[in-house]
């Protein structure tokens, strides 16, 4: 039966940190109030304003036409408000709870030609006609991690506490050892989920500098680098508190034996 409160306690460890994983990512980045804080402290933006024109006119192959008209209509204020409309619609959809968002920029023609210049022809052609957003192939996995994600949040959890009951069951007599291991695998655990939060902005920064949206790297990097920040410093608050209930239930465990054999042995002196 000892390898069985073992096998259980392995479990239970992987079970914490799937669970306190899963409450990471929804608070940070399947969080619309989050993220577009995050936009707003790292100046997303302003950013975006100065380097979009240049991106409109290396994906239509346009002239400094459409450069400085897209430099008109593009003001942070109009992207700020883009960004915050359009955040919550994408995370309702990748949920299941919401359509599809579409992009509408009509009303940049008017902000054009109110600036006195033309509208070229392929800018007018693209933003006369509402886009619809997509994330292309990543649609269906991005769906499927917030389903799996939404499950863990209440899953991980219940699954725990009924680990930790089948430990009592099974190991009576080492119950609080056990417990004391599985916090430590998991405090083990959730500091290296820690590390691998800073993996993302690093592959994300790679794929658009391969890309013909690499211009878009200064925007998007520092925003990836903020939202890695938080994750990690969110897992390893995690682990230390995970840490200091393993060298808890330690103690108990240790003070649990000793009064056991104390017990034990004042009832073997006891006269007959």
């Amino acid at each position: 039966m000892k390898w069985i409160g073992k096998f259980l306690g392995l479990l239970l460890a992987i079970s914490l940190a799937v669970a306190v994983q899963a409450w990471v990512l929804n608070q940070t980045v399947w969080s619309a109030t989050y993220l577009t804080t995050q936009m707003h402290d790292a100046n997303l933006a302003d950013t975006l304003a100065n380097v979009l024109p240049d991106v409109a006119v290396q994906v239509t192959g346009e002239s400094e036409e459409t450069r400085l008209a897209m430099k008109e209509a593009l003001t942070p204020a109009y992207l700020q408000g883009q960004l915050d409309t359009l955040t919550p619609q994408m995370l309702d959809y990748f949920r299941g709870t919401g359509q599809q968002p579409q992009l509408d920029l009509r009303d940049l023609e008017a902000g054009i030609t109110n600036a006195g210049l033309p509208v070229p022809p392929k800018l007018k052609s693209f933003i006369e006609t509402p886009t619809t957003l997509s994330a292309g192939k990543f649609d269906e996995i991005l769906k499927a991690a917030s389903a799996r994600g939404a499950q863990a949040l209440w899953l991980g959890p219940l699954v725990s506490l009924v680990l930790a009951a089948l430990i009592f069951i099974v190991s009576p007599h080492r119950r609080w050892s056990v417990l004391a291991g599985s916090f430590a695998l998991a405090a083990v655990l959730l500091g290296i989920l820690g590390v691998l939060a800073y993996s993302p902005p690093q592959l994300i920064a790679s794929a658009l500098d391969t890309s013909v949206w690499k211009l878009l790297t200064p925007a998007v990097k520092p925003l990836t680098e903020r939202v890695a920040q938080d994750q990690a410093h969110a897992l390893w608050v995690s682990a230390a508190v995970s840490l200091g209930l393993a060298i808890l239930l330690a103690a108990v465990h240790f003070l649990a034996k000793t009064f056991g054999r104390r017990h034990k042995k004042s009832k073997g002196q006891l006269p007959a």
